[in-house]
């Protein structure tokens, strides 16, 4: 609720594309913080970090479709938007847990439950790296 709340204030000190940096950045932190196994007290800070990030990331994204899209496509687009951005979560939970599967061992399921923590924080922190370079909002 304090993204939504204080998110429009903060991206408009910051700009568009930093709230963008910003949503991919703090993914990849939270999930190898998961990955790490720290402490409860830093996984809730993180957690609360992504999610105030993940919101500066929505509001960036719906508001630069609302600008930029016409009117009569802007139904599509979103729809397209949410599509591409939801419908492969099944596939990817299917990935993980297959990743899971193979890295765990009758001795030692922990590693195995932590392995896709750790991928979606090397795979989303190349990510943010690229985007660091490429991405320019206007």
């Amino acid at each position: 609720m304090a993204g939504s709340i204080l998110g429009p204030m903060v991206l408009a000190r910051t700009g568009p594309t930093a709230g963008l940096l910003l949503g991919i950045v703090m993914f990849s932190l939270s999930s190898a913080t998961l990955a790490m196994q720290a402490p409860l007290w830093l996984i809730g800070l993180a957690m609360l970090a992504d999610g105030f990030c993940g919101m500066l990331w929505d509001i960036t994204v719906v508001s630069y479709r609302q600008r930029h899209i016409p009117p009569p496509l802007l139904g599509r687009v979103n729809s397209a938007y949410r599509f591409i951005g939801t419908g492969p979560a099944a596939l990817g939970a299917f990935a993980f847990g297959a990743l899971v599967a193979w890295a765990e061992t009758p001795d030692d399921k922990i590693t195995g439950l932590l392995l896709p923590y750790a991928v979606a924080g090397a795979v989303t922190a190349a990510l943010a790296l690229y985007a660091a370079f490429r991405l320019r909002l206007a």
